[in-house]
């Protein structure tokens, strides 16, 4: 083998690499059914003076729905849809207490979303402003995907407004965290026989304002079926940290904690 093309074999990229098109495509009254599991741990400790103070707090939340597509906005994707809910079962441990409640929310119930301004709208059940949140039609990262064909390695920015409105979207009501700074991008990490492999990586860092700050780094995987453009699962795993000083009973405390949390979302079409 002569060196040039021992050379070449080494250290060439190959000419010829696979492409897909990662962008999802939908038409109006396509059917998917929806499943997903999410959890977390959180740990904390409280600290005023000379006490400490542990506390644990626990999360568990399993989800099945149906979708019906309505309509599409002028990017083709589902800006109105038609949701059957089969499950939706939250297992919950506050901080400072030993005992799990389980609440089961819109459970056989149908819900219409839609989305206005790039905010979901819930029309169908009087659902509580904290469950309203736990539900959105679309996402930054999903946004973001790329039109056209791609290779492998291909990366990109997913834009901090987006993740912020997705943020805002997500927080409780009665949660005075703001978002300040959230960066992150994508990558095409796979592509074979038709189904590729995408990977992000999200940071975000805020405060309430009153001297409690968060951070928080996510790293999920979004796998898409390039042929049929549909999106065959989302998985995802994170830290938050928390530190600063909080006031309660009108005495000041330090906080130092982490939560971590994985979640997974498989869809099929029925």
């Amino acid at each position: 083998m002569s060196a040039i093309v021992l050379t070449c074999a080494l250290f060439c990229t190959p000419l010829f690499q696979e492409k897909g098109t990662i962008r999802l495509r939908y038409n109006k009254g396509d059917r998917v059914s929806v499943s997903g599991l999410d959890k977390l741990v959180g740990t904390y400790t409280l600290t005023s003076g000379t006490q400490k103070k542990d506390w644990t707090q626990r999360g568990e939340s399993q989800i099945a729905y149906d979708d019906e597509i309505v309509d599409l906005d002028a990017e083709g994707r589902p800006n109105h849809v038609r949701r059957a809910v089969r499950d939706w079962t939250e297992k919950i441990q506050l901080p400072g207490q030993s005992e799990t409640t389980e609440t089961k929310t819109a459970k056989g119930k149908t819900l219409t979303l839609k989305l206005r301004g790039g905010r979901t709208s819930i029309e169908g059940d009087t659902l509580s402003p904290e469950d309203r949140k736990k539900i959105r039609l679309s996402s930054a990262i999903l946004r973001s995907l790329p039109k056209g064909e791609i290779a492998v390695g291909f990366s990109w920015a997913v834009e901090e407004k987006e993740l912020i409105r997705d943020f805002e979207e997500d927080k409780a009501p009665e949660d005075p965290l703001t978002v300040r700074i959230a960066k992150g991008g994508g990558r095409l990490t796979k592509l074979a026989a038709g189904r590729a492999t995408v990977a992000f990586d999200i940071e975000a860092s805020g405060d309430n304002g009153v001297g409690l700050n968060t951070s928080l780094r996510v790293k999920a995987t979004v796998e898409i079926d390039c042929r049929a453009g549909r999106l065959l699962s989302i998985r995802s795993e994170g830290t938050i940290d928390v530190s600063g000083k909080i006031e309660q009973g009108g005495q000041e405390s330090a906080v130092q904690g982490k939560v971590t949390f994985e979640n997974s979302s498989e869809f099929r079409i029925p």
